[in-house]
């Protein structure tokens, strides 16, 4: 076996070993064969110099040589050796095909090297190194350290290296091998090859390392050059206060002059184009030519007000004119509207200028973060206004949804008490009927309300009322109650509507399981805002509370809000507190039954939270104290105890909060709750500043969530525990217990 192992070893060294470069020349004046040593064609040219008349001197000799080297290695096949002569024949149709493209590639690119060499060679070069010139240089981006190409070798492998050359090229440039391949045996001519020769033969070998010189080539040092000077950085020069005053002085003026002719033809009451009027082609596309131009003009002034050299007086220009609010009214909604009135006709351009408005928005949300409510706002407006006219594809209907769903749920998260951002939510969460309940109501609740919905919400509760709209049957019923009490209308329809919901509730709660989790505390955030008179300033309760007076710092684009239309004397709010007050303490006594459902823990939290804050107001608890289930309320504490699966954390008066070394996880509760007065005492003020989690995650029920809902539940308990005497903590038993006063069920026993 090792014998047949040496045996291949030497077969491929054999056919590896490059091939002798010696073969003649032709001489170009009497196509003699020569010798390829210059001292032999200089002799050849002595012997016969009539014919070689035009060779006078030494340099033309060498010239000429130099000329017959180059011209004598093109005219040899792909390969310089009959061995890969032989190889080559034997090559399929089209790889002689390729092959032969190749050499003609590395021709071309020889004569190119040939003549920049020729341009670059410096002229104190002596003649013996001419034959060095007239060979394919090493590539400029090869190392200085690597050795000479070796010569004699064809130009396709130095061609195609370089042309899919990716790093290592360069560390083989000059053919090195694994193994150095024995010398070939002296030849009866090598005698007398001089020492020119000699040394085309020695720059096979690897150069030594004690070599003092190299001969290599160089790119041109431009920092060499006469009159040349590296700069690090341009220099800039700042501007200054009267050059920015000025700028915006003139941003201004042109601003002005474009909103007052968009003022004229979209919004003016005389002077805008009638509804009826049919536009052409050219007058769209001047509209929109228009209105962008207005929008282009906003964007200059405010990168000009806000400039990082601006003072605080000309930062607070954007807000003292109100020009987010005039760049939405005068440059998107109003114009969008004269095209929204002129549809179907006006589809195209509506996109188009939709579009347009989008991305103005977004880079303005980017680069104007003083305004950046507004910008999300706005971004949520024109998603609403393209998901609006989407008519073909539901598809894109409900993609443009999430998109505005997406920036009004951003917006709300930085304005939560502000309820026109709700408002918005409620328009787009239909065909959920409870969800829009739920987004109604918050939106008059809030302390900033939006009293538009007064009117909004009836799009809602008329369908219900007139049973023309199939939705779940539980919600369905459940929402027919709101638009009673609501509205007055069908009052005769209330106390069927009532019980029916009343009956078919726990079932509900049972077949939706994991479902009624957001569910549950949608019908708790409802019930709390029809005890509170959804915002009525007569509801007996909300007078009975603290005052949350809360201003709007944001200037959104918004329409003026509207007073509601049916304003209810004291006596109409009163009958319909008592009849709401009524309704939500009997659907908390059935959910409370449900103590041990794990389904039903976002029900309890957002319901303890409402009782809290009333405990924390003794005339306000005065109201509803006799309606509560307290019993059904002491059931629900002390099954959460002995549930937990970490420490209790209720003996502390402070907000039960994670572990040091746990982010903050807000409760999907607690992202509706946000906003609502009844919530403004209850969470710390740091407690939704994590941004560990994603917009999408905020929603999201791990089964963790489950344990952190039962300290919530016992520590709310403690403290209603503290302000009032409606029932109390063991510690002895480590239970809740109703006062006597209070437990329904033990006074009905004792009355019979």
């Amino acid at each position: 076996m090792a014998e047949l192992q040496n045996r291949w070893v030497n077969h491929l060294r054999s056919n590896a070993r490059p091939e002798p470069s010696d073969r003649n020349l032709s001489c170009p004046l009497c196509s003699e064969d020569i010798l390829p040593d210059i001292d032999a064609f200089r002799a050849h040219v002595r012997a016969d110099e009539p014919t070689h008349s035009t060779l006078t001197g030494d340099a033309d000799i060498e010239e000429a040589f130099r000329k017959m080297s180059i011209h004598g290695s093109r005219q040899r096949p792909g390969g310089a050796s009959p061995k890969s002569g032989a190889a080559s024949s034997t090559k399929s149709p089209r790889k002689q095909l390729a092959s032969r493209h190749l050499d003609d590639e590395d021709e071309t690119g020889s004569r190119k090297v040939d003549q920049q060499m020729k341009s670059t060679q410096p002229e104190h070069l002596t003649s013996s190194s001419t034959h060095k010139k007239a060979r394919s240089p090493p590539s400029s981006l090869a190392p200085a350290s690597s050795p000479p190409t070796t010569p004699g070798r064809s130009h396709r492998r130095s061609g195609i290296a370089s042309d899919f050359d990716r790093g290592d090229a360069a560390k083989n440039s000059a053919g090195r091998q694994l193994w150095n391949p024995p010398e070939e045996p002296k030849t009866r001519n090598s005698r007398n090859r001089p020492s020119a020769q000699r040394r085309s033969r020695q720059t096979n070998r690897p150069a030594s390392t004690d070599q003092s010189e190299q001969s290599s080539v160089h790119p041109a040092d431009v920092s060499a050059a006469p009159g040349f000077t590296l700069f690090r950085q341009p220099e800039t020069r700042p501007i200054t206060q009267d050059q920015l005053v000025h700028e915006v002085k003139g941003i201004y003026e042109g601003l002005r002059l474009v909103e007052t002719k968009c003022i004229e033809l979209s919004s003016h009451p005389t002077t805008r184009i009638p509804e009826d009027q049919q536009l052409s082609v050219e007058q769209y596309q001047k509209l929109i030519g228009l209105h962008r131009t207005l929008l282009h003009e906003h964007h200059d002034f405010f990168l000009a007000s806000q400039h990082p050299s601006a003072n605080p007086a000309l930062r607070r220009l954007p807000a003292k004119y109100s020009m987010p609010a005039r760049m939405w009214r005068h440059g998107i909604q109003s114009f969008l509207e004269l095209l929204r009135k002129r549809l179907p006709d006006s589809r195209e351009y509506m996109l188009t200028f939709i579009y347009m408005a989008y991305s103005t928005m977004t880079l303005l949300y980017e680069t104007v973060p003083g305004f950046v409510e507004t910008w999300i706002e706005c971004l949520g407006d024109l998603g609403r206004y393209r998901m609006a006219i989407e008519d073909d594809d539901i598809r894109d209907r409900e993609t443009w949804t999430c998109v505005s769903r997406y920036w009004y749920s951003k917006a709300s998260d930085r304005l939560p008490t502000v309820g026109r951002l709700y408002h918005h939510l409620a328009i787009l969460a239909r065909p959920d009927a409870l969800q829009q309940l739920y987004y109604y109501n918050k939106s008059l609740c809030v302390p900033t309300p939006f009293l538009s919905a007064w009117d909004s919400i009836m799009t809602l509760f008329r369908p219900i009322l007139d049973k023309s709209i199939r939705v779940d049957r539980c919600d369905e019923v459940f929402v027919r109650v709101h638009a009673i009490l609501f509205s007055g209308r069908n009052g005769e329809d209330l106390e069927d509507s009532i019980a029916d919901f009343l009956g078919t509730l726990d079932r509900s709660i049972a077949e939706r399981n994991k479902d009624w989790l957001h569910p549950g505390f949608y019908i708790a955030i409802s019930l709390i805002c029809s005890l509170l008179g959804y915002g009525s300033a007569a509801n007996p309760l909300k007078l009975s509370l603290p005052a949350h007076i809360e201003k709007d710092a944001a200037v959104a684009p918004a329409n003026t809000p509207t007073p509601p239309k049916h304003l209810v004397d004291e006596k109409g709010a009163e009958k319909t507190f008592q009849t709401a007050k009524s309704f939500a303490m009997q659907t908390c006594r059935v959910v409370f039954r449900r103590k041990a459902d794990t389904n039903a823990l976002p029900f309890f939290h957002t319901m303890l939270v409402f009782l809290n804050y009333v405990a924390q107001n003794p005339k306000a608890m005065s109201l509803i104290e006799n309606e509560v289930p307290w019993q059904e309320l002491v059931d629900v504490l002390n099954a959460a105890y002995p549930a937990l699966m970490s420490k209790p954390r209720m003996a502390d008066e402070a907000f039960p909060r994670p572990p040091p070394n746990e982010p903050l996880r807000p409760l999907p509760e607690d992202y509706a709750m946000r906003g609502l007065a009844i919530s403004q005492a209850y969470f710390p003020e740091d407690w939704f500043s994590s941004d560990k989690l994603e917009d999408d995650e905020e929603m999201f029920e791990p089964p963790s969530l489950g344990d952190e809902r039962r300290q919530r539940l016992l520590w709310l308990g403690r403290r209603i525990c503290d302000n009032g005497p409606w029932f109390e903590w063991d510690k002895n038993l480590n239970r809740f217990t109703v006062h006597p006063k209070y437990d329904r069920e033990a006074s009905e026993i004792t009355e019979t």
